[in-house]
């Protein structure tokens, strides 16, 4: 009996490092997530099923048939999508893309 409230002393005790620890790592990936959102870029009214179904290989196009501009070295993106659900194309108002 005392082996086993021994060891659940310990373990009580170290909860207190552990409790800290995890809120550091909290603190920590809060910031990775708001680090990565950064280097994003929102584009509003494409029309929803207009990209097929590489939406990266859209917007590669796309963008520089509006701008008008060459870029060297091409573009890059890590990774592209729409955000939130599909929208019907009757609505007229198409989901925002990420990249």
């Amino acid at each position: 009996m005392d082996q086993r409230l021994t060891t659940v002393e310990e373990h009580v005790g170290i909860m207190p490092e552990h409790e800290a620890e995890l809120q550091a790592l909290r603190a920590k990936l809060m910031d990775l997530e708001d680090r990565s959102r950064r280097d994003n870029v929102r584009f509003f009214g494409i029309p929803e099923q207009k990209e097929g179904t590489d939406i990266k290989a859209f917007l590669k196009i796309l963008l520089p048939e509006l701008t008008g501009l060459t870029f060297s070295p091409p573009l890059g993106f890590q990774r592209v999508q729409r955000i939130g659900p599909p929208h019907s194309i009757s609505s007229g108002r198409p989901c925002p893309v990420i990249a």
